[in-house]
């Protein structure tokens, strides 16, 4: 071999010498910048609160506001903010609000608003927003239906019973689809609310953006009254007519 051989032959062995390094250079670059994206994103973070008609908490986010595929969409955007409204509208028994209009449908809110009542004594609170992983989302211009893997167990009477982080990493939930409407002025607020399957139906709810209102409602304390969406105070139902409501909402299932 000529030394003008060997000597292409080692440039040969340098070029790809350097080419892999150069893509491995790439690939940790690429890697290293995912994973501070994934750790920013995980990273703690608190909502102000909203003062108001309603006072909305702030909300503290031990590991961010989420990471999945369907965080930017506007339709889930506005879905994650109306849950924020409707657990504090549920934690102050008051759903008349101009914030909570903007939100949510009339029919919606009055449904709410009988439910909160019918559990007002002793009042079952909400640590912050319901929890849940976001399914499938099919939409147009105008509505939406975001189906969600949802909490199950999220309200309660006393702090000590208050879930945590753990029991949303490989626990299960509810299959329920979010009916979605875009508004006039071209706001999006949540219409109604399904069971996706049967009620009975579990989800994997692993990975579910959990936040905690800060302060923490007043747990064990009742709530004096329950107002409406349109301000009046909201009588409960009797223990007769919540059971014909029911038998009532299976029949409507089975047909």
């Amino acid at each position: 071999m000529t030394s003008v051989q060997r000597q292409r032959r080692t440039d040969a062995r340098d070029s790809r010498g350097r080419w892999f390094l150069a893509a491995l250079v790439v690939v940790l670059m690429v890697v290293g910048t995912g994973l501070w994206r994934h750790q920013r994103a995980r990273a703690p973070v608190s909502d102000p609160p909203i003062t108001g008609e309603l006072h909305v908490p702030s909300v503290y986010w031990p590991e961010g506001r989420g990471t999945g595929r369907w965080d930017r969409d506007p339709w889930v955007i506005a879905l994650r903010h109306a849950q924020v409204l409707r657990a504090a509208a549920n934690n102050q028994g008051d759903y008349s609000s101009e914030l909570l209009a903007e939100a949510f449908s009339v029919e919606f809110l009055r449904r709410d608003a009988r439910d909160t009542a019918e559990s007002a004594d002793p009042a079952y609170y909400m640590p912050g927003p319901r929890p849940f992983v976001v399914l499938e989302v099919r939409s147009d211009a105008d509505t939406a239906h975001v189906r969600v893997c949802s909490a199950w167990s999220w309200t309660t009477t006393e702090e000590e019973y208050v879930s945590q982080l753990d029991e949303f990493r490989s626990g299960s939930g509810s299959d329920v689809t979010w009916e979605l409407e875009r508004r006039p002025d071209g706001t999006r607020r949540v219409v109604d609310v399904t069971f996706t399957g049967d009620i009975h139906d579990r989800c994997p709810i692993a990975g579910a953006v959990v936040g905690y209102f800060d302060p923490a409602p007043p747990y064990g304390e009742p709530l004096d009254a329950v107002l409406g969406p349109d301000g009046r105070v909201v009588e409960p139902r009797s223990l007769q007519e919540r059971l014909l409501d029911g038998f009532a909402r299976l029949l409507e299932e089975e047909s």
